[in-house]
This record gives C-alpha cells, structure tokens and sequence, in this order.
C-alpha cells in the first residue's frame, strides 16, 4: 500500500508541476476533457438513482438508489462530482451546475454535499448583491442540512477510533509509521478484535476521516509542517490569482459568465 500511495502522490506532483506553466489554451482543454469524464460518470450515477445500473458489475446492496457509477461508491462519486461543480458552472452555465449538484444531494453524502455548496458558493459570491448573497448562504445551507440529516449529524464512532490509535501516534509522533500504516494499523486491529470475540468485527475504519489526524500517525509532525506549507503557498498563490481573474461576459446565468480562472481556485475549495 505504501508503494501504491507513493506512485499516486508522484503522479499528483507531476501533475501540479504540469499545472504551474500550462498555457490558458491548454487548461480550456482539461477542463473539457475533465466535462467529458463528469459527464461519463454523471449519466451512470442518474441511472443509479433509478436502480438501473449497466455494465456495473459491482453494486453494494445498502447503497442501492444511490448515485456511485463506477466508483462504486456515492462518497467517491460525490466527491468526484463536487470537484468537478465549478467547472461546470464556468463552462456549462447555471442549469446544468443545478442538474449536478441536485443529483450531488440525492447522494446522501455529507463530505460531497459540502463540498460542492463551497465551490458553488465561492463562485458565485462576486457575482451577486448582497441580498442574493443571503439567499445563496440560506439555500446551500438548506441542502446541507437536509443531507446531514437524512445522513447523520454524529461522527459514526469516529472519535472511538481517534481514541483508540491514540496510543500507537505517541510511539513516534515526529517520524510517523510511513505512508498508509492507517489501514494497515486498521485491518490489524479489526483482526486482533474479531480473534478475542469470536466473530468477525469492524471497529477501525479504513480511513480516519480526519486528514490532519491520519497525516500525524503516518508521516509525523514532519508531514505536518510539509503540508502546513504547502497548503500556505496554495493559499497565497490562490488569493493572488484571484485577485488577478478576468472579468466574466454576458447575463448571470450563461456559460462562460464565471472565468475558468476561478472556477479552478474554486475546485481547491
């Protein structure tokens, strides 16, 4: 798994790398290449809301009616969908963003639904009054809310799990265990509990669901300050950018009204 992780982060750096010096020309290009995939993955999780699910060979049973395409998985899906909202709304115009985000809250995923109300929200915020701005806050706060709550406001005994490897961070907090030891850590201490109870258990999850957390007990306070800085340089660098968009052209609600420019800061979102 680590090796697996390392080849991934690689693969991100380069990206990031590639990023930095893209022409305009050559980010139009992704993020219509990037439409395409949304839209792939879009019109499978649509179907799923309707229990139809074509060429899908993997279906978890308790996520059925809920949007996960070949993700296999609406937290995944979402997420996916959630990243992609901002560059819909830039190049797509209002109705289709709608389209997105309303099969996004048909989900029932916390993390996703949040997600996409911040892109959405950052985007639209410079574009409208300030009495359009209370509704923009009220609605996206509406659909989170209702999401949350169809989903779960509580942690799912995440906290127990916080609790639980506590001990094991303290053994090396500066170094970490390495890249990916969380599920490793996981799987071990799910089979210790189902050997003392006799039946198969599922205390640990595979994630912490809390990124500073997990980055603690694998990488240290080394990986900490890493992160730390490079989320800084994301902050400046997206704040100066910012400043610096074009103006967008047209009505409101027309595709290419918000520039592409922002529409990625809005994706970091």
């Amino acid at each position: 798994r680590a090796l697996q992780l390392l080849v991934l982060v690689g693969l991100a750096g380069l990206l990031y790398l590639a990023a930095r010096d893209i022409s305009p020309r050559g980010a139009r290009w992704v993020a219509y290449a990037f439409l395409v995939g949304l839209a792939w993955e879009f019109a499978f999780g649509y179907l799923n809301l309707w229990r139809v699910y074509p060429w899908m060979s993997f279906v978890v049973p308790e996520h059925l009616g809920r949007p996960m395409g070949f993700l296999t998985h609406p937290n995944y899906w979402g997420s996916l969908m959630a990243l992609g909202l901002p560059i819909v709304l830039s190049l797509g115009g209002i109705l289709p963003a709608v389209a997105v985000f309303a099969v996004i809250c048909a989900s029932y995923s916390g993390g996703p639904v949040i997600a996409a109300a911040a892109g959405a929200g950052l985007l639209a915020w410079p574009e409208l009054s300030r009495r359009a701005r209370y509704w923009l806050v009220g609605g996206l706060s509406g659909a989170v809310a209702v999401v949350m709550t169809v989903h779960e406001w509580r942690l799912s005994g995440r906290r127990e799990v916080w609790a639980a490897i506590w001990p094991e961070l303290t053994r090396f907090p500066v170094i970490g265990q390495g890249l990916g030891s969380w599920r490793v850590w996981a799987d071990h201490y799910n089979a210790k509990l189902s050997t003392a109870t006799g039946k198969y258990e599922i205390f640990a999850t595979l994630q912490a669901h809390n990124e500073p957390y997990q980055l603690w007990f694998e990488l240290g306070l080394i990986g900490v300050v890493l992160v730390g800085c490079w989320a800084a340089q994301a902050w400046l660098a997206a704040r100066t950018a910012w400043g610096s968009c074009p103006r967008g052209n047209g009505p409101f609600w027309s595709p290419g009204r918000i520039p592409l420019e922002r529409a990625w800061i809005a994706v970091l979102a």
